[in-house]
């Protein structure tokens, strides 16, 4: 039997689906009274992922990846952004994980490179990522212009 190859152009990108598998757990900090939380004049920590293989998946690309994903939603709500490249640029100038003695711009966008890519060739949060691409269900991604273009044989 051959199985149909089916070709996706998403637009904007999307290769992880949101579940309570991909939720992230934050913990506030500093509230001393009601009308903090009315006034959003508290802040969150990350405290980890809901889901231990998803938590797993992140951290067979970088030990630091939960976390960096957790600061990239903070900043995306803190700061009312949506173009990833915004974001990316806000997270460079935070530079939360301290890799600013490291030239923390090609650090955080080499981090998020990988994600995507790790994404693109099988990772999700609900089965266990040995860090090998599935080709047989997922071909590379490619770049075209400003959308993602990826295969998946279903």
């Amino acid at each position: 039997m051959i199985i149909p190859i089916k070709y996706h152009l998403l637009k904007p990108p999307f290769l992880l689906e949101g579940s309570t598998t991909t939720e992230f757990i934050y913990k506030i900090q500093s509230l001393s009274s009601d009308k903090e939380v009315d006034t959003y004049s508290y802040n969150l920590k990350f405290e980890g992922c809901r889901s231990r293989i998803f938590t797993n998946n992140l951290m067979m690309i970088d030990s630091k990846m939960p976390q960096l994903l957790s600061e990239i939603i903070l900043i995306s709500y803190s700061h009312d952004l949506n173009n990833f490249k915004d974001i990316l640029n806000q997270l460079q100038k935070n530079d939360p994980l301290k890799y600013k003695n490291f030239n923390s711009v090609k650090i955080y966008n080499h981090r998020i490179s990988e994600f995507l890519k790790s994404l693109a060739l099988g990772l999700n949060s609900t089965n266990i990522w040995h860090g090998e691409p599935n080709l047989y269900e997922h071909f590379p991604t490619l770049k075209h212009f400003n959308e993602l273009v990826y295969y998946s044989a279903e």
